[in-house]
């Protein structure tokens, strides 16, 4: 064969389009395009009178952007819309209501079309990024659905008056949906949104755009008849101009390499979610299903690519889909959104793994362990089993599947919110020995964390979740810290400056790993702002608050700020703290007994972080490693077997 130069560039991507199916084969064609990131991006906008103020904030994520992209006719191409009751293509367009079907309809007709300039057909991704102020007065799921099947990858920006759902089932995968409070707020989800945008790959093109692509049009029934003549071991002669014929043998190379290494070693899993549904985990059944929902959203489901099966259990287990029973990842997904839980005690572990290895785990029910295709469990569990689990396990084991563990550690993110104005300041030293009374019953050595604020007219912070490491560093802290000052209260912002800042993961917070989050609020008066979209909005994040107020506290604002009104507690003044110590502490105690996952949440921090983080490392994981070479997922101290958040993701890796 003569040496042939195949490229001379550094920089390629390598990309594959289904022919067509020989004998069950699949038939790939490989396009190489070397050093042009080509995209078709249309940004849909909210111009509704909703987002008349974040205009000037769109524009200029909308300007940030194009910075960051080689915008030319041959590279990347853009459109920009607006919409409200109807679609305009950037003053603000003004109206309402907000019909988003409406509007990607439009998008999908109109401007992702060739007359528009769309080049779907030569396999560049076609990208919608929809910012949205509000929910929809329309029916937007059968467009969703439309604009995926045409391959539309959607990024959806919403804000805090927006459906968080909704937006989920327009973008492409559920992380792909950022939720913010306010459009000013976009640049903290920019840089993000745009390493998103830049790694969405090359579509299923229709048109050849490179010598191999030629072999598409040139030869479209050689390769079906030539790969059935070569597997039934007959002779098919063909005469091809010579450079096709150094192509199509660099191309069976190319695809058998992939055949055999590719294929099977990352598109195949059969996963398995065990789910805990016994009578405790009942409060936190939606959050067991967002965390599944979550690892499937990034899952490829398909026959021949991953399967998934779930079974809830209890004192009994119950399966409501087998592996290979489904394979279209909006079917699994609806599915999933409509299970119920079970109930039952107690928490038989051991029955349920039994039970999979005999019902699940085997070929009848799709199990491809013969296959050597790698068999992944999730158990999801909110307490220690109540029966022997070693003999299911070591028999699960004994075919190679791989258990990940995902039990409720009694970990707590606590922060204390105190008033720090000059009302306050004669009692201040009765709040700061409250709080190293409560801190002395944490376990902030290992599993606990702990925050101090302060406020008045702005928020102050002593230390954050993970200033400290050691419960002897926090006590020191607050046994010297200072009163702050200042008047008048603005509890409304402060509440704000907590979640925004406080709770944040840069500063310690674990929401994402699924570790319940407490606040403390303390007050000595009425607040001169509005308490009640912050209050709303730390419930919605899953942040369980206490508040405790004397008697120049307005009752009603501490209700509304309490979880519940059985978390509001009233003393004549904050010297009398120490009479609501012991409530508040078995009141803790009640809540670990009980919960095992933070509150369902409504917006999009919780689980978001942790699919975006570590759900994408899951889906491309190679999982067939010797169990010599692979080591044991650290335990944490005083819980169970335990991988959760980052920690289980690191655990699979090694």
């Amino acid at each position: 064969l003569p040496t042939v130069v195949l490229f001379s560039t550094t920089r390629f991507l390598l990309y594959f389009d289904i022919l067509g199916t020989v004998n069950g084969l699949s038939v790939c064609i490989y396009t190489l395009d070397t050093g042009r990131t080509k995209r078709d991006i249309v940004f849909l906008l909210d111009g509704s009178d909703d987002s008349r103020n974040g205009l000037p904030a769109i524009r200029e994520f909308i300007r940030r952007t194009v910075e960051q992209l080689d915008i030319d006719d041959d590279k990347v191409r853009m459109a920009v819309l607006q919409y409200s009751d109807d679609t305009r293509q950037l003053k603000h367009k003004g109206g309402g209501p907000l019909n988003t079907g409406a509007a990607l309809e439009y998008v999908r007709t109109n401007t992702f079309a060739e007359s528009s300039g769309s080049r779907h057909k030569e396999g560049v991704p076609q990208i919608l990024i929809l910012l949205s102020g509000g929910a929809s007065q329309d029916e937007v799921k059968s467009i969703a659905a439309a604009l995926k099947q045409d391959q539309v990858v959607a990024f959806c920006v919403g804000t805090k008056n927006s459906d968080l759902l909704e937006l989920q089932t327009i973008a492409h995968v559920p992380s792909y949906a950022f939720a913010l409070r306010q459009f000013e707020d976009i640049g903290r989800i920019y840089k993000q949104l745009v390493s998103f945008v830049k790694r969405v790959p090359r579509q299923t093109g229709s048109k050849p755009r490179t010598v191999f692509g030629k072999l598409i049009t040139y030869l479209p029934t050689l390769l079906r008849q030539s790969l059935f003549f070569l597997l039934s071991q007959k002779t098919l002669t063909y005469s091809l101009p010579p450079y096709l014929s150094i192509y199509l043998c660099i191309y069976l190379i190319v695809y058998l390499f992939y055949v055999a290494f590719v294929v099977p070693d990352s598109m195949r899993r059969d996963i398995v979610f065990l789910l805990d549904g016994s009578d405790k985990s009942e409060p936190r059944f939606q959050d067991i299903k967002d965390f599944v929902l979550g690892i499937v959203a990034e899952l490829h489901i398909h026959a021949n690519n991953d399967q998934v099966a779930v079974v809830q259990y209890s004192n009994t287990a119950q399966i409501h889909f087998d592996l290979g029973r489904f394979s279209s990842a909006d079917v699994v997904v609806d599915t999933i959104r409509d299970l119920s839980h079970k109930g039952g005690s107690p928490n038989n572990i051991g029955a349920a793994l039994q039970y999979l290895r005999e019902h699940v785990f085997t070929p009848d029910a799709g199990s491809r362990f013969p296959q050597g295709v790698p068999q992944i469990l999730f158990v999801l569990s909110n307490e220690r089993s109540a029966d022997d689990i070693r003999v299911p396990v070591r028999m699960l084991k004994e075919i190679g599947v791989i258990i990940v563990k995902i039990f409720s550690c009694q970990k707590h993110d606590v922060v204390f919110l105190i008033d720090g104005s000059y009302d306050s300041r004669n009692n201040f030293e009765a709040i700061r020995k409250f709080i190293e009374q409560m801190a002395e019953t944490l376990s902030l050595d290992d599993r606990d964390q702990m925050a101090v604020v302060q406020y008045s007219r702005n928020s102050t912070v002593n230390f954050y979740l993970n200033s400290y490491s050691s419960k002897t560093d926090v006590l020191n802290s607050i046994r010297t810290m200072g009163h702050k000052y200042g008047r008048p209260l603005y509890l409304g912002k402060a509440l704000e400056f907590v979640r925004d800042n406080v709770f944040a993961a840069s500063v310690g917070g674990r929401r994402a790993s699924l570790v319940p989050q407490y606040l403390f609020v303390f007050s000595g008066g009425r607040s001169k702002d509005d308490v009640r979209g912050p209050a709303q909005s730390l419930k919605e994040s899953g942040i369980k608050t206490f508040s405790i107020g004397t008697n120049n506290a307005d009752t009603l604002e501490m209700l509304n700020i309490s979880f519940t009104p059985s978390y509001y507690f009233s003393v004549t003044s904050f010297a009398n703290l120490p009479s609501v110590h012991e409530s508040i502490r078995a009141m803790l105690r009640d809540i670990d007994d009980t919960t095992g996952y933070p509150p369902t949440v409504g917006k999009m921090e919780t689980f978001l972080r942790l699919f975006e983080r570590n759900t994408a490392s899951f889906a491309s994981m190679k999982f067939q490693r010797p169990e010599s070479q692979r080591r044991q997922t650290p335990q944490h101290r005083g819980c169970p077997t335990i991988c959760q958040g980052q920690d289980l993701y690191k655990g699979l890796r090694e």
